[in-house]
């Protein structure tokens, strides 16, 4: 397996990877799609998506989003000054082709997303369903604790899940 940054030329495949993917869920509820238009916003610095490929093939891909002080900032739920939102990058969005799942593929681009949003942004947030019990998985074996339960506005419970490192 390969891991690269997605460019614009990959929105079509991880659309197609965050589709099959959710329509092989039993329960909806576990996953939240984007359109293509929050993908391809996505895709520039500061934020980036990591795209998984075998023999060539995307198989999985993991969005992280540097949301400023914009109302989506995870830190919001934690009160977080305007200098601490502006600190903080999101473990946003990710999945990995149906046939392809159990093979470490999530683990991987987690860590090396974690890795790489870590070095530049103290504070990362994600949330997670209670119910899915493999991606709190990879939080957890990342070093994400949770830090709070929250409802979003879909109305989705979620377990708000964070890794901060001291800031010097």
């Amino acid at each position: 397996m390969r891991l690269r940054q997605a460019g614009p030329a990959d929105v079509p495949a991880i659309l197609h990877i965050m589709t099959a993917a959710y329509e092989a869920l039993a329960d909806k509820s576990l996953y939240i799609t984007d359109d293509e238009d929050y993908i391809a916003a996505h895709i520039a610095a500061p934020s980036f998506i990591l795209l998984a490929e075998e023999a060539g093939v995307p198989v999985g891909f993991f969005l992280t989003c540097v949301p400023g002080v914009s109302d989506n900032n995870l830190g919001h739920y934690l009160g977080f000054s305007e200098e601490q939102l502006l600190q903080v990058a999101m473990m946003d969005s990710a999945a990995v082709l149906p046939e392809y799942q159990g093979r470490g593929v999530m683990g991987a681009m987690f860590r090396a997303a974690a890795d790489r949003a870590g070095e530049d942004y103290p504070y990362l947030l994600g949330t997670v369903s209670p119910n899915n019990g493999a991606s709190l998985h990879n939080f957890e074996k990342c070093g994400f604790t949770l830090k709070k339960r929250v409802v979003k506005p879909n109305g989705y419970q979620r377990l708000l899940m964070g890794k901060f490192r001291e800031i010097p």
